[in-house]
């Protein structure tokens, strides 16, 4: 079957006309079977049209191909990539030549931000429009007549600084009125010995978006066979953008800001800045949690004793990237939970980058509440809390904050700079402590630093330092310290305090290109006042020799009580992968083997998609642990329009164990209820208007019984562009764009609609008292919308809605009137045919 797909709106011609061309010597050579396919072609040879003169075109197509006629049409304005928004732009046909293009004004080139030398460099053409080449001969405007896209490419010397990668807040959309659930839902079932026990999990993440502010809240529901339901609140809060600020308003269950002292719990009200609705931000740090499941093992993510996450994951090396840590730093405990019940647990450090910013930026924030532990036996003193970094000179970057309670109170200041070595930053808390009558007072410093060195490839991603008095407190040491004295415990906590720590990470490219792989390291090294130290490395390499990849990875870690005991944990594992066929979507081979001091162990896995499923996959692994027992599992992975599902299944030595998981998001909106795959913080509402089923992108999400589709996740603050699936369209359905641009706030839930038309293709002859009609009349349908134009043999292949009806064609010097009635329809016929009079 062929698949035809019409441009026929007014303001995109190029295919209509193309196609009106080819509706002759294309279309008559078609057979009415729709088991002899065509490919018709995209482009025509203009020289098609020179003759006779009936053509109502005249000479505006040139040799080069223009796509549009004179006219003002509704563009959407890029400027070296960065969406501005729409704009009316007047299209004109140039004097030396038959060729149409856009004219560019002065108004516009003022309201993109060019510097006022560069505009004075320009002078105008006829008045109005300018000649972008008198500004540099790299300088252009290009347009796209299929998207309705204006390109500019203007060297940035001539930009104001700051401007890209900006989007003016008068495009920010506060979305409309709607909510959302998203759930992840996971069952663990393990049978050891004999023994049987179940594990539930269902984490919540919830909001409604209500006139411009944004409720959130984040839950989960735990339960086992060894532990009553339990149902947590993590926080609840409310927000709204501040713009004039460039910053956030929030009030309820939050996290204090983290860059100067360490984040903290508490229930109150919060304004800070957002740095993702300035010019060139820089986004927030996340860290990647990677480890490696030796079998359909779960993973828990733990941060402040709060379960931020639980995982399943498949045999094999995983990486964990999505996280939505509390705050910005405090280190985050992962807890691998094998198939037979064994369980590894680890801390991934997560601190924050130095301090740096550009000249003349602040970062913000300021917080009033009552402290609010995750432990419901803890005092809530109330407290407040404000911070600021500021830009000073393009070098350098000054920082400071206070923190205070009725006993307690801590002042930072600190220092950046950007040097030849790289990015540092130093800072010192001096904090105050009384507790039942005894005040302490204590000092801690903090050493940041990062460095790209490109000659070598080398990134230290972070190198931190701290070193802390034994009288130095935080806020959270403080309240701890409160309740030990207001239940009557030793006050000796001090001793338990940390000394010093040390976090570094390091990324090395080896070989220009990569080709001899990547190397990285990790570790952590901290010590207490009672003499407790703890301390740990990882460090890999990968790479790949043809198909085959292959890494090398070392882990150690150490801890050493104060008694002088020590434990220690080393492994060594080694991870080979390669298809199994040329396609994209062929199974893999992977095969691991991990050295421990209990042994080894060694395990394969075939992982692929499954026939026929594009969005379902399957893992097959037998493996052999380090005493000698031999396991096997299986596993399978569904992302399906509405939601992701999933199962799992192992077997070993003396255990069997099962589990089933589902994530998803229910939508609620103003045009219905939307099941769908789990989104983000914001999201956008795609409508539908008149096409059926459509797919987004490259993903399963299509169109429901509403019409509506969810496009799961947007950049705040940024042009976003959602894209239909060509694929997915009817062969009878025409779209007038297949991308819209929206810029969401943050956390908005956007509104957009495509505008298509589904009805029966025609292929009509025109007779009429003259003759011919001319070539590139316009034919419209009685609610005078354009179905297609006239070719160079009086013929037009049209998308009718109706089986019957009236339509107009119109050229310059006259139009006629066509009444039609088309036979019944034939399924085995792709277009129908059909002559009639216009009169």
């Amino acid at each position: 079957m062929i698949r035809i797909h019409l441009c026929l709106h007014k303001r995109s011609l190029v295919c209509c006309l193309a196609l009106a061309l080819q509706s002759t010597t294309a279309l008559s050579a078609l057979s009415d079977s729709a088991d002899n396919p065509v490919l018709l072609a995209s482009m025509f040879d203009p020289a098609l049209i020179r003759g006779d003169g009936n053509v109502e075109l005249g000479n505006l197509l040139s040799t080069s191909g223009s796509a549009m006629l004179p006219g003002v049409y509704l563009f959407d304005v890029q400027i070296n990539g960065d969406y501005i928004g729409k704009r009316d732009i007047q299209l004109f046909a140039q004097d030396s030549s038959a060729q149409v293009v856009p004219c560019i004004t002065l108004a516009l080139l003022t309201e993109l931000e060019l510097t006022p030398a560069a505009l004075d460099a320009l002078s105008t053409r006829a008045g109005t429009c300018v000649d972008l080449t008198e500004l540099d001969p790299d300088a252009q405007a290009t347009y796209d007549s299929g998207r309705m896209l204006l390109s500019l490419a203007i060297p940035q010397a001539y930009i104001k600084v700051g401007k890209r990668g900006y989007v003016d807040p008068s495009l920010w959309d506060y979305g409309v009125n709607a909510g959302f659930v998203n759930y992840q839902a996971s069952m663990r079932s393990t049978t050891h010995s004999g023994s049987t026990s179940k594990n539930y999990y269902v984490g919540l993440s919830n909001g409604v978006n209500l006139a411009g502010w944004r409720l959130r809240n984040e839950s989960n529901f735990t339960r086992s066979d060894s532990s009553p339901s339990q149902f947590k609140s993590n926080r609840t809060y409310i927000q709204h953008d501040i713009t004039a600020l460039d910053g956030q308003f929030s009030a309820g269950e939050l996290y204090t800001n983290a860059e100067i002292f360490n984040s903290v719990r508490f229930r109150g009200m919060q304004i800070a800045s957002d740095e993702s609705m300035l010019a060139d931000s820089e986004r927030g740090y996340t860290p990647v949690i990677r480890g490696v499941a030796e079998s359909n093992a779960t993973v828990e993510v733990r941060q402040n004793g709060y379960l931020l996450t639980s995982v399943p994951v498949a045999p094999g090396p995983f990486a964990i990237s999505d996280l939505s840590p509390n705050g910005s730093n405090g280190d985050l405990e992962v807890t691998i939970i094998e198939a037979d019940g064994r369980e590894r647990s680890f801390t991934q450090a997560y601190s924050v980058l130095p301090l740096m910013l550009k000249r003349g930026s602040l970062r913000y924030s300021l917080e009033l509440g009552q402290y609010k532990s995750t432990n419901s036996n803890q005092p809530t003193p109330n407290f407040g809390s404000a911070t600021a970094i500021y830009g000073l000179t393009d070098t350098l970057t000054v920082a400071g904050g206070v923190q205070a309670s009725s006993n307690f109170h801590a002042i930072n200041v600190g220092v950046g700079a950007n040097t030849p070595i790289g990015a540092v930053s130093l800072d010192l808390t001096n904090s105050r402590s009384t507790v039942a009558g005894d005040t302490t007072r204590g000092q801690s410093i903090r050493a940041l630093y990062t460095k790209t060195l490109n000659k070598t490839s080398t990134t230290f991603t972070l190198a931190a330092y701290r070193y802390s008095t034994q009288g130095y407190r935080t806020f959270d040491n403080h309240v701890y310290e409160t309740r030990q004295a207001r239940d009557s415990y030793s006050q000796s906590r001090a001793n338990h305090l940390p000394r010093s720590r040390m976090d570094v990470s390091i990324t090395q490219q080896l070989g220009r290109t990569g080709q001899y792989g990547s190397f990285y390291l990790n570790a952590t090294y901290e010590n207490y006042w009672n003499q407790q130290r703890a301390n740990s490395i990882s460090a890999g390499y990968g790479n790949s020799w043809g198909r085959l990849s292959y890494s090398l990875s070392y882990s150690r870690s150490t801890t050493r009580s104060p008694n002088d005991r020590s434990r220690n944990s080393n492994q060594i594992m080694l991870t080979l992968s390669i298809p199994l066929g040329t396609e994209y979507n062929s199974p893999s081979l992977y095969t691991t083997s991990t050295r421990s001091k209990d042994g080894t162990s060694t395990a394969a896995n075939v992982a692929g998609y499954i026939p026929g499923m594009q969005y379902s996959n399957y893992s097959l692994q037998a493996a052999r642990d380090q005493q000698g027992k031999n396991s096997a599992a299986l596993s399978l992975h569904s992302n399906l329009p509405i939601m992701s599902v999933g199962g799992n299944y192992s077997t070993g030595s003396q255990y069997h164990a099962y589990g089933v998981n589902a994530s998803g998001a229910v939508v609620l909106h103003a045009g219905g209820v939307n099941l769908t795959r789990s989104v983000g913080d914001g999201f956008v509402l795609v409508e539908m208007d008149g096409v059926k089923e459509a797919g987004l992108g490259n993903n399963p999400p299509r169109s429901g019984y509403n019409s509506y589709a969810v496009y799961p996740y947007t950049q705040p603050y940024k042009v976003n562009l959602i894209r239909l699936d060509p694929a997915t369209l009817g062969a009878d359905t025409e779209i007038e764009s297949l991308t819209q641009a929206v810029v969401p706030r943050r956390g908005a839930i956007v509104h957009t609609s495509f505008k298509g038309y589904t009805g029966r293709r025609v292929q009509m002859t025109f007779n009429h008292p003259s003759g011919m009609l001319p070539m590139g009349a316009a034919v419209t349908d009685d609610s005078d919308r354009q179905v297609g134009l006239v070719d160079n043999n009086g013929q037009a292949l049209l998308l009718l809605s109706q089986d019957s009806g009236k339509l107009n064609v119109h050229w310059q010097n006259g139009q006629c009137e066509v009444t039609y009635q088309l036979p019944a329809r034939d399924p085995n016929k792709y277009y129908d045919r059909g002559s009639y009079n216009c009169l």
